[in-house]
């Protein structure tokens, strides 16, 4: 078993291991799962089967474009190559990427399964004045409930692509973590992650 953090609490998943996970043409052997009602913990849709989580995604560099739903793997550097735009240089912690954000004032992680941008409580100072925190409200899901401070982020600066009016969410930093929260994948028109050299573009375009 292994505990899960969701954005409304925490929960015991069986793990598993499958031999293969195929993508396409790309595998990985061996990759540890976790087991578990995707529709009742992450409020997905019934038919979605399963989470590609960093685990599988930090083995390969891929662009993600999540407003047409496609995920392309980099073959043999044939994305670099025809894609423009800064390269913010990440860093990667227990698998994890840190995203410099805000000027390099804040570090997130980058996250595939979480729908939400949260900050810490100690770390959202350093965001002002464009932070506009509210009232704290009550959220409920099936494994819990917990308490948040939504606020807005007017602007916020990844590389050279600048993210406006973002719905946000206040959090308690944990115990021992070097993060100063999560940047889900879907607040980008489309994202080149570069696992072998550890940087990303936001929103790159595509060379003519």
């Amino acid at each position: 078993m292994k505990r899960v953090g969701t954005f409304a609490g925490e929960v015991s998943l069986p793990v598993g291991q499958v031999d293969t996970l195929s993508i396409g043409n790309h595998s990985v052997a061996g990759l540890d799962v976790l087991i578990g009602d995707l529709a009742r913990l992450f409020n997905l849709d019934a038919e979605i089967e399963g989470i590609i989580g960093g685990d599988f995604l930090s083995r390969f560099n891929y662009l993600l474009d999540p407003r047409r739903g496609q995920l392309e793997i980099e073959e043999d550097g044939h994305l670099s190559s025809k894609l423009s735009g800064t390269r913010v240089a990440c860093e990667k912690r227990g698998g994890k990427i840190h995203v410099p954000a805000a000027g390099g004032n804040v570090r997130l992680i980058l996250d595939s399964g979480n729908p939400y941008l949260v900050v810490y409580e100690d770390a959202v100072k350093r965001l002002q004045p464009t932070a506009n925190i509210k009232e704290t409200k009550v959220v409920r899901s099936s494994i819990g409930s917990r308490a948040i401070r939504p606020f807005r982020i007017e602007s916020l600066e990844i590389g050279d692509s600048r993210l406006r009016n973002i719905d946000a969410y206040l959090a308690t930093r944990g115990p021992g973590r070097s993060e100063d929260g999560f940047l889900p994948l879907y607040l980008f028109d489309s994202i080149y992650v570069n696992n072998l050299e550890n940087f990303l573009i936001a929103n790159p375009q595509r060379k003519r």
